[in-house]
């Protein structure tokens, strides 16, 4: 017998509750990128996305690993930049850890950064900026519970005391942080002339800007 789970976001200042009363113990919701038909496990326990190696071609293995709830280490390949489109009428761009895991996955940094509540209830996910909403399907299957931090590491208990130094919202306007670094000067600051970029780079970098202005 499941019992009552409840799982809260803090979205625009609205907390959102969603019960899953009649789920079953480890049931994940899944939603389909209606672009590549892979089906995404939704898990808010995950602080990062993370998309499977099995599915690129990626092998060299890089100095950033994960850690699951277990304390077990996870290899990482690098990043992928995906373009993900779920049916919600807005296509989602991001980047995803290239990782020794089964399934992508889609973490709290991307349902933050988009907007997007879990409705395991209704096995639905919910677009908080359009109200519009998407089905999915429900699976028995493990959170990994993916952290970038081990839970035994000095460095966790930083992390959890202050979580809004540490947060995955990019967008400045919602990072409302009293903290400020300045560097006192004495004299006038050293300039140089700016200098063009190459095109090639101009091309990438003004990419990279607007998926961040997204």
């Amino acid at each position: 017998m499941c019992e009552t789970l409840c799982l809260f976001f803090k979205l625009k200042g609205i907390f959102v509750s969603s019960a899953a009363d009649s789920c079953r113990p480890n049931s994940r919701l899944f939603i389909t990128d209606l672009v590549t038909r892979y089906k995404f496990l939704v898990d808010s326990g995950a602080e990062v996305c993370c998309y499977p190696k099995k599915l690129t071609n990626f092998s060299v293995k890089q100095n950033l690993e994960l850690y699951a709830a277990n304390g077990s280490r996870i290899s990482t390949y690098g990043t992928i930049k995906l373009e993900l489109d779920f049916g919600l009428r807005r296509s989602f761009i991001w980047s995803f850890l290239v990782a020794d895991v089964s399934d992508p996955i889609i973490g709290a940094d991307f349902l933050e950064r988009f907007e997007l509540l879990i409705d395991i209830r209704n096995r639905r996910i919910l677009d908080g900026r359009t109200s519009l909403f998407v089905k999915g399907m429900l699976k028995r299957t493990k959170s990994l519970g993916l952290t970038l931090v081990a839970n035994n590491s000095p460095f966790n208990s930083i992390l959890l005391k202050y979580p809004k130094l540490f947060s995955t919202n990019l967008d400045p306007k919602k990072n409302k942080r009293t903290v400020t670094h300045c560097i006192e000067t004495k004299s006038r600051p050293v300039h140089a002339r700016a200098r063009r970029l190459n095109p090639e780079k101009l091309t990438f970098f003004k990419q990279e800007f607007n998926d961040l202005m997204r």
